[in-house]
């Protein structure tokens, strides 16, 4: 085992090298060795995962990201690893696809819990990037139509509508989300 880990540890630095020296075919068929020893095992391609985000190969990641999603076990991994597809997408510039991603996670996340709150920062991301507030309202509309219980997503909306100078429908919003809350 420790000669099987040393063995993991040096084709990983010597994939990074050969990125770093521009040899990108050569530190693929270097994965391919690494893969030889266990093409399932999760930590290895995690790793690799990390070591090409880290270089800025990211339709190399992109591959390894989807083979992590396809060996997920259980929804708490696979949203992970969908969570990161996202990121890889939109580091690719493709908003589109990325942004699906997000609104995906978003319905599947539980209320008020980090996961949405990590996925929602990263889905107005895209659009704050572009200085895009109005089109992220439309966007917060429709998603508040699928979602009309989901107190944190009212209060971002809201706060939205506030940021854009939009008061009195800022101030709507946040009375509506009171009423959805009697006890507190």
């Amino acid at each position: 085992p420790l000669k099987e880990d040393l063995k993991q540890k040096l084709l990983k630095l010597k994939a990074q090298v050969q990125y770093r020296n521009g040899d990108s075919a050569g530190a693929r068929k270097t994965f391919e060795v690494l893969f030889a020893i266990n093409e399932k095992d999760k930590m290895i391609i995690e790793d690799v995962m990390e070591i090409q985000l880290s270089e800025g190969v990211y339709e190399d990641a992109k591959k390894y990201c989807q083979k992590l999603i396809d060996l997920a076990t259980d929804n708490y991994e696979k949203v992970n690893y969908q969570l990161k597809m996202a990121t890889i997408l939109k580091r690719l510039n493709d908003a589109v696809n990325s942004e699906k991603i997000y609104l995906e996670l978003i319905n599947l996340s539980g209320q008020d819990s980090w996961l949405l709150k990590e996925v929602v920062y990263q889905f107005e991301s895209i659009y704050r990037g572009k200085d895009n507030i109005a089109e992220l309202i439309k966007k917060y509309e429709e998603i508040i139509k699928a979602n009309p219980q989901n107190i944190y997503l009212r209060k971002r909306y809201s706060s939205l509508l506030s940021e854009k100078g939009e008061k009195e429908t800022s101030i709507n919003e946040f009375k509506a989300i009171v009423e959805l809350l009697p006890g507190d």
